[in-house]
Formats: C-alpha cells, sequence, structure tokens
C-alpha cells in the first residue's frame, strides 16, 4: 500500500508526547481557560496546512502549558472518502489516538474522492501508530456512538452556517463559542486572538 509512506519518522515519541493530552477528540487540560475547536474535513489539504503550519505552535505554546484546549470535530464535506476517514478518526478516540490518526492521515492525503480511504488504507494508518487496537478500531468505526458523532459534529456546523473547512470556535471555556476566522492558517493568525482571550480580553 502506497499510504503510510509519510508516515511520521518520529511516531513513536510523537505518540508518547501526545496521548498522554487527549481524551477524546479534546486535547489539553479540560480546565483550560480558552477553547478552539476546529471543523476539519481530512481530505481538506487547508487543513492539512492548518496541521502543519500553525497546530504545532499553538500546542507548544499554548496546549502543554494548560491555557488553551483543543477540540476536532471531524465532517464530511468533500465526499465519501471524508466520512470514512473521520468515523475511524472517532473510533480511534476511544483509545486517545485521533490526534495521531489525524496527523498521519494529512501526510497521506490522496486526491480527493477517487476512493483511496479503502480499509487497507485505514488499517495501515492507525497500524503506524504506536499501541493502538487496530481490529477494534476498525469494528467501533461502524458503531452508534462512532456515527452520533459525526452526525453531531455535521448538525453543529450546519447550525453555525459552516460551508468550508478548516472553520474555527474560539471562546473563553464554558462561554458561549464564537465564529473565528483567521487571517491566516499560521501561528501568528491564531496567536493574537488566544493572548487576547487569555489576557481577558
Amino acid at each position: 500500500q502506497k499510504a503510510v509512506i509519510a508516515t511520521l519518522s518520529n511516531m513513536k515519541r510523537y505518540d508518547e508526547a501526545m496521548k498522554d493530552l487527549q481524551r477524546g477528540a479534546a486535547l489539553g487540560n479540560p480546565a483550560a481557560p480558552v477553547t478552539l475547536v476546529e471543523f476539519g474535513d481530512l481530505q481538506c489539504p487547508a487543513c492539512a496546512l492548518f496541521s502543519q503550519e500553525a497546530l504545532p505552535a499553538i500546542i507548544a505554546h499554548y496546549v502543554r502549558s494548560g491555557r488553551v484546549l483543543l477540540v476536532f470535530r471531524a465532517i464530511d464535506f468533500i465526499g465519501r472518502d471524508s466520512a470514512r476517514a473521520a468515523r475511524l478518526a472517532y473510533a480511534l478516540g476511544a483509545q486517545n489516538r485521533l490526534w495521531q490518526f489525524i496527523e498521519l492521515m494529512y501526510r497521506n492525503q490522496g486526491l480527493e474522492n477517487s476512493s483511496y480511504v479503502t480499509d487497507t488504507y485505514l488499517r495501515a494508518l492507525a497500524g503506524a501508530i504506536p499501541g493502538t487496537n487496530v481490529t477494534e478500531a476498525l469494528v467501533a468505526q461502524g458503531s452508534p456512538a462512532v456515527q452520533s458523532q459525526l452526525q453531531q459534529a455535521g448538525s453543529a456546523a450546519h447550525t453555525l452556517g459552516i460551508k468550508a473547512t478548516p472553520s474555527f470556535l474560539l471562546s473563553r471555556t464554558g462561554g458561549q463559542p464564537r465564529r473565528f476566522s483567521p487571517a491566516g492558517l499560521d501561528e501568528g493568525s491564531f496567536s493574537g486572538a488566544l493572548d487576547r482571550l487569555l489576557g481577558g480580553g
């Protein structure tokens, strides 16, 4: 299988660094004062760009310090391959491996809606994450709980008028989430807004 050629060479270290921060689709301290929600499609090139350009710095500077909680809401705007990938992402969330999976998915994107998200592809990506029970995840992707998460994310996106990915909500934790439209997908496009909220602005 061609997939997983672009696996992270340091996936074991990445996995160990990420797994203790995860609870399902959330990454970071549940009591963090600020929450950033991403609505993403795993086939979306712009979502992959955010993951590469901004996300590592946000995690390093804000999540690890306990100041920002990240939440990923997988949606299937682009098509069937998006839905298949999203279901496995949610299934892996039960093993606290969702964030590792989406990183690998973004690094191994194929041509949109070319039916590249096969069982073989999904098994290869999940199997590249240390400690993953691949069989359990593949079974769980068809569960009512996983389907419910995908439907809830889609319904929330519709209610919010989200028509493109990635889209973001930003708020003080526990407050009313508001749409946040960054100027770009680099760290600088997020840091100002995060710092203002953290400063009480």
